[in-house]
């Protein structure tokens, strides 16, 4: 027996739609007897057990994550370029601060 593309997509679709189904009930009790902060973390954890989370391709910047442009820190992935725009931006602002102390040392 095989199963075509609509066939699957329309079993995947009935399987989502019972999950949702499922969350929205658990989260019907546990918003009548939980904190606030609680209910956020249990909506988050019960809504990341539903939908896989996808692996991220690029930075908050929108920079590519390749293998020349991604460097790793104590286990932590991050953008060179972004890592690069945040050093300068330091160092002009350092710059800047000493140019202005200068200034100010200044004798008229």
């Amino acid at each position: 027996m095989t199963v075509t593309d609509a066939e699957r997509q329309r079993i995947i679709d009935e399987m989502l739609a019972e999950q949702k189904e499922a969350l929205r009930q658990r989260m019907s009790k546990i918003g009548s007897r939980s904190t606030p902060r609680k209910r956020r973390a249990s909506r988050k954890s019960l809504k990341l057990a539903v939908k896989a989370r996808v692996p991220r391709t690029h930075c908050k910047n929108g920079h590519k994550y390749t293998k020349k442009n991604t460097a790793y820190w104590a286990g932590v992935r991050y953008c060179k370029t972004c890592n690069r725009l945040d050093a300068r931006k330091q160092w002009r602002k350092k710059r800047a601060k000493g140019m202005r102390k200068m200034r100010e040392m200044r004798i008229p």
